[in-house]
């Protein structure tokens, strides 16, 4: 237990010393691992059928895009947003609202062109996957987010949201990489 809690007073400083790059490696570190599990558990691929290209991809957006996006969006943006709500009520929710009518739309759709365009080496791949696979994963988006995103909202902390989302996020990367790749 001590270890642990050495642990985790050494990334909430690292939180505050680094913030972006602590978020980078971490997130890198999730995306990596989840990609990872969808093939290897999910489609049961074999180390013949193992994409480390595919791992790789989604390291680097999980570090270089999706951590210092949400860094920004969760410290910059919604305080930005939020700050002439004269109660906490009203700035959470409205933090929410704009996760879910702003964020979650506009993140989903550059994360499966971003995806699709380097995978393929295609500006017009990533289009044909916005295309394609937009709606029914943002439809599978709500259904997974839409509790935990107000939660993040209300009761964690800003430099702990990114870490936080990513963290519970591990099954929806899961599904994310498997659509992806479908």
């Amino acid at each position: 237990m001590l270890k642990y809690l050495t642990f985790l007073h050494k990334y909430s400083q690292g939180l505050k010393k680094a913030p972006v790059y602590t978020k980078m490696m971490s997130i890198g570190v999730i995306y990596f691992s989840a990609d990872a599990i969808c093939q290897l558990f999910f489609e049961r691929k074999t180390p013949k059928t193992y994409s480390t290209e595919r791992t790789l991809l989604h390291t680097i957006i999980g570090s270089f895009y999706v951590a210092p996006a949400l860094h920004f969006w969760h410290s910059k943006v919604i305080p930005a947003l939020t700050f002439g709500f004269n109660t906490r009520t009203k700035r959470i929710l409205a933090a929410y609202l704009l996760g879910e009518i702003v964020l979650a739309p506009i993140f989903l759709a550059s994360w499966l062109f971003l995806y699709e365009s380097n995978r393929c080496s295609s500006l017009e791949a990533g289009k044909r996957c916005v295309k394609a696979k937009f709606w029914p994963t943002l439809k599978d988006y709500y259904k997974y987010w839409t509790w935990t995103s107000f939660l993040t909202y209300s009761i964690i902390p800003i430099h702990f949201r990114p870490i936080f989302t990513s963290l519970y996020g591990v099954r929806w990367q899961i599904h994310l990489s498997h659509v992806a790749n479908a």
